[in-house]
Formats: structure tokens, C-alpha cells, sequence
């Protein structure tokens, strides 16, 4: 399909994702402390919908790209480096920088930003970003927190230092064997991954513990058996759409998190794909684009771009989508391209 084309129907949605970077409704106006994650989802959805330049005509990439480097907080005594969410706690008058803190997340987040803008990432502090992930790791649980701060500790945070180690291309400040460990204790008696240690199994999480694992080589420390019970739990979420867990309403961003999980153990062709566009296009925003968790739900930028993303996951759901989405990397949610592209970087920093 002609991106060009003004009756292109991927544009709706691709206005909705923008129209949430500057203009958030009241029931979201919170989110504005997170909104480097709204960036995110804009930014990376529209690129994966191959319709980066017409979304942002009256905002150069350029100008994207200078908002995020402005939440880089390097500092040099503390020895630490990373990315802030937002502005919002940044005040010329009152000294609040004990609250104004790089987050892990946030990090990641602001690095796959910079890859989907096409940024070659020279601006990063590479050294003190790394070495501030290394102070993140629990060296007793192998386990990573969120900030510096005694911050929460779990599967999300352990799956975003994983992966700004991987765009980086340095382990060497991590415990690698240590965040393994972390992970297989987190495989629950359900079969499948928790947050953490005697967790609850959780789609959310059963993706970030298989997309760590793959992004550090080490998805063969999964036995067979384990594996095979794995696939099992993933397959019984799908009830149409997909639920997080058993006993739960199927949600439209688990599309991604449990199809991404098939993908990385190379079982895409076990998803009813029939049965989850069927539930998909009951989600979908009308005239006023986007995608909603449910049916009877409002359209918001995170399901949005989950679904997006899930459609890039394999050509049949794509072709079942009607959609002509790029081809989307499993562990890191970017396109593929992106991914190669940023091999080459690594190749440059090594060089």
C-alpha cells in the first residue's frame, strides 16, 4: 500500500500516537512524568508503520532527538549516567535533585527512541551508563532495581538493563551468570516466569525473562522439558485474544507479549491467528485511530503499539492484519532493520 496515499488507514492511528506527545486527555494527564514512554510508543509505531516523516513534518527528527538528549543526567563525581522520564521535576528554584533521577527503564527506553530516529547514539555517555547498570544488579539476588535510590526490584527492570547492555554492547559491568540465575528462579510451578522468585506466572513478565535471556545467549539454559511446558502455558493464554494469565479478560497487548514469547522459542505457527485479528479489529478506535485493550475500552498509545508491534512479529499476521507493518525484532521491539543497524554501530565502537 502506498504509504504516500492520503487515504492511507494506517495514518489514523499514526496521528493518534502523535497526538499524545503534546496534548494528553485528562484521565492520562499523569502520564506526563512518563513521557518520554509516550515518545516511545509514537516514534517506534510509526516507524514500524514506515510512516516516521509524515508523522513528524512540523517536528523534525532532529528536534526529537535534542529533547531526549536533554533528559541525559551524567554525573561525573557520582560516577553515574542514564535518562530521566521528563522534565517535569527540572525548576530553576528549588533544589529537588534527590528526586530527579535516571531510571533504568527510562534509559532503555530513550535508546530504542534514538535507534527508531535513526541516532547513531554518540551523545550517550556509554561508559558511565554502563557502569551505572552494574551498580543497579543486586549481587546477592542478581536481580536489578530501577534507580539508584533503593528502587523496586523485579523482571522489568532486570529485561531494561539487559537490554541497554545489549545496544551498548557491554556486559562487562553486569554479573551476567547472576541475572540468569535470577531468572530461572523466577520460573513458576504454573511453567512459566514471574516477576520474581515464587511470582505469580505472568505473560508480561514470561516475555521480559525469555527476551533477557536470548539477548544474553543463554535461552539454552531452558531445559527441553521446561521449554516444552513453557510453550504449553503461552498456547493456553490465547481465548480469541490473548489474557495475561488464567481466569483473566483477553487485552490486546498481550497480541505482543505472548507472540513475541512463541517467537523467540520459534512457535509463532501455534498462534490462531484468525481467532486474534478477529479480536484485534473489535479493539480498534474507530475514525479516531488507535487501538483499545478491550473492546469497550478508549484507544491509549501503550496497547496501540503492542498491537502494531505484534503484527510485525511474522507475514501471516500480517497478512491476516491487512496491515504492512516492518518486520519487528522479538526480544528488543524494534524493527528488524533497526536491529542490524545497530550491529554495525557495534562494530564501529569496537573497531
Amino acid at each position: 500500500m502506498n504509504t504516500d496515499d492520503p487515504e492511507n488507514p494506517y495514518k489514523k492511528h499514526a496521528r493518534n500516537l502523535t497526538f499524545f506527545m503534546t496534548s494528553l486527555p485528562p484521565e492520562l494527564a499523569n502520564f506526563d512524568t512518563q513521557k518520554l514512554i509516550l515518545v516511545f510508543f509514537a516514534v517506534s509505531s510509526c516507524d514500524n508503520l514506515q510512516l516516521l516523516d509524515y508523522c513528524f513534518k512540523a517536528s523534525p527528527r532532529s528536534h526529537i532527538i535534542d529533547w531526549i538528549y536533554s533528559l541525559q543526567i551524567l554525573n561525573q563525581d557520582d560516577d553515574s549516567g542514564g535518562f530521566r522520564a521528563s522534565h517535569w521535576l527540572v525548576c530553576r528554584d528549588l533544589k529537588i535533585e534527590a528526586y530527579d533521577e535516571l531510571h533504568v527503564t527510562m534509559t532503555h527506553v530513550a535508546l530504542m527512541t534514538l535507534l527508531s530516529l535513526g541516532d547513531d547514539l554518540s551523545r550517550v555517555n556509554r561508559r558511565l551508563v554502563t557502569r551505572t547498570i552494574g551498580r543497579l544488579q543486586n549481587k546477592e539476588t542478581g536481580c536489578f532495581a530501577s534507580n539508584l535510590s533503593q528502587g523496586e526490584e523485579d523482571m522489568r527492570f532486570t529485561y531494561s538493563a539487559i537490554s541497554v547492555c545489549y545496544i551498548l554492547d557491554d556486559f562487562s559491568t553486569i554479573e551476567t551468570s547472576h541475572a540468569v540465575d535470577f531468572i530461572m528462579r523466577s520460573l513458576s510451578y504454573e511453567g512459566a516466569f514471574g516477576q520474581k522468585p515464587d511470582g505469580e506466572a505472568h505473560a508480561g513478565s514470561t516475555y521480559l525473562a525469555l527476551a533477557s535471556l536470548s539477548l544474553m545467549g543463554k535461552l539454552d539454559v531452558i531445559s527441553e522439558k521446561q521449554r516444552s511446558r513453557l510453550v504449553r502455558w503461552l498456547v493456553s493464554r490465547q481465548v480469541g485474544g490473548f489474557n495475561g494469565r488464567p481466569n483473566k479478560d483477553e487485552d490486546t497487548c498481550y497480541s505482543f507479549w505472548v507472540g513475541a514469547s512463541l517467537g523467540i522459542l520459534g512457535h509463532l505457527d501455534l498462534i490462531d491467528a484468525d481467532a486474534m485479528m478477529e479480536f484485534i479489529r473489535s479493539c480498534e478506535g474507530g475514525v479516531a485511530g488507535g487501538f483499545k485493550k478491550t473492546s469497550y475500552a478508549q484507544a491509549d498509545p501503550l496497547h496501540t503499539h503492542f498491537v502494531i508491534s505484534a503484527f510485525g512479529l511474522n507475514p501471516s499476521l500480517q497478512y491476516k492484519s491487512g496491515y504492512s507493518v516492518k518486520s519487528i525484532d522479538a526480544c528488543l521491539d524494534l524493527s528488524s532493520s533497526i536491529r542490524s543497524n545497530l550491529k554495525s554501530l557495534h562494530q564501529i565502537w569496537s573497531s
